[in-house]
């Protein structure tokens, strides 16, 4: 009995050991809901972004990515008051400055829009992407009772590249819920913040498809891209990652910054197959970066209630890179199709 027993236990962990040699590896890339109302991206276990979501007071801030992380491991935007209402600058996220005369700019006291997140509809992990899709609603919350204008369904998908770069994908279909009109505003949808460091104030740099240069150069222009780089420095990383930004009174403006070595920087891509495209980039000294909803011809753009609109962004988050690589990177983003995201609706 003595020697029969180590031979079952044996022959257990040989069949034990060829059952998982049998099995498929653990994705690369993940979407793992956490608690908190949050979903981390990771690639090989480490972070690359996190979707927030769900925060707020009676209406639920809208949702947005923070932190999202470089290359280099140090973050590359910063989220005013992301635990708050009030708070207009959100990391990664979207708002839009006149739908119906109403400003969506975040939960702000003074403006009535407010984009409500509603549900997470898919979460997907695999060998080379990995992504969230949700429903956000864009609603006037003046109305009684308050009326939606738009239902949103998003999603994000980040796709693993090269020496820590990666690339993700904003798609977003808008289902007008009432008749809508998207004015002439300088704020549109997609928007991003970079870090104090990283913006023209604190020593960055923007440039875009056109060959134009810092504000003046690239700022209310069409273009196929847009992209805003710098130095990201490690001594903000725990003030960034704690309060969403480097503080009130401890900006990183015009510091010395210790990380001169690593350059970094976030490229924004409008696909050919938007409405409007090239969209008229706006850009910010203080390093915000967005798509415009100003137009050429002037007018504004009109919904029927029950129509659909469908855009899709890219952000390439990058290392040192010349602006030769980014447009091979813009052009292979623009031959990929906009994804219909209509929930399927129900036959009963």
């Amino acid at each position: 009995m003595k020697h029969i027993l180590p031979a079952f236990f044996s022959l257990v962990l040989a069949a034990t050991t060829l059952a998982r040699a049998g099995e498929p590896p653990p994705p690369r890339m993940k979407a793992l809901l956490l608690p908190g109302d949050e979903v981390s991206f990771q690639r090989d276990g480490i972070e690359l972004t996190r979707l927030v979501f769900g925060r707020g007071g009676q209406y639920r801030a809208r949702p947005f990515l923070f932190p999202v992380f470089g290359p280099s491991g140090n973050p590359l935007t910063i989220s005013h008051a992301h635990d708050a209402e009030g708070a207009t600058h959100n990391s990664i996220w979207h708002s839009y400055g006149d739908i119906n005369g109403i400003a969506f700019e975040g939960n702000h006291p003074n403006s009535s829009g407010r984009e409500i997140f509603r549900k997470i509809e898919n979460l997907t992990s695999g060998a080379t992407s990995a992504a969230a899709t949700f429903q956000v609603d864009w609603v006037d919350v003046a109305k009684n009772p308050p009326e939606t204008l738009m239902v949103e369904h998003r999603r994000y998908t980040i796709q693993p590249f090269d020496k820590g770069e990666w690339l993700l994908l904003v798609d977003s279909q808008f289902e007008a819920a009432a008749d809508v009109s998207l004015g002439q505003s300088p704020i549109s949808f997609f928007s991003v913040k970079l870090a104090e460091a990283m913006s023209i104030n604190g020593g960055g740099h923007n440039r875009d498809s056109n060959g134009g240069a810092d504000l003046n150069g690239v700022a209310k222009k069409p273009a196929r891209w847009i992209d805003g780089y710098g130095y990201p420095n490690p001594d903000a990383k725990e003030s960034i990652l704690k309060i969403g930004n480097n503080g009130v009174n401890s900006g990183f403006y015009g510091q010395p910054n210790p990380n001169k070595a690593v350059i970094e920087g976030i490229a924004l891509f409008d696909h050919p197959k938007n409405p409007n495209y090239p969209t008229f980039w706006r850009a910010r000294t203080h390093g915000r970066l967005m798509t415009s909803g100003v137009t050429a011809d002037g007018a504004p753009l009109k919904l029927k209630k029950g129509k659909t609109l469908r855009y899709r962004w890219g952000a390439y988050i990058h290392g040192d890179q010349p602006a030769s690589a980014i447009e091979a990177q813009w052009e292979a983003f623009s031959k990929t199709e906009i994804d219909d995201l209509a929930q399927p609706r129900s036959t009963k």
